[in-house]
């Protein structure tokens, strides 16, 4: 049980750092499409779209790891 535990949390790190580095393109996009490069900004809701996507998934990976703690605890609680 805590492998598999253990191996959510990495893909949660990777998943959080990989939404991470797309906020991070999203804003030097829009920033340079300020500045006046507006050829830029039409890449700005692609990346929106997928981090909105890379949201939801890392939220329901989130309840998938509270659910999986919860269902441990409850079951060594039934145990004692």
């Amino acid at each position: 049980m805590r492998s598999r535990f253990d191996e959510d949390m990495a893909l949660l790190h990777r998943e959080l750092t990989r939404m991470g580095g797309l906020c991070e393109e999203a804003i030097a996009l829009s920033a340079k499409a300020l500045d006046g490069d507006r050829a830029l900004a039409g890449k700005v809701p692609a990346l929106e779209a997928e981090i909105d996507q890379a949201e939801r998934d890392i939220e329901s990976l989130c309840l998938k790891l509270l659910l999986r703690l919860w269902r441990e605890t409850c079951g060594r609680c039934r145990r004692h």
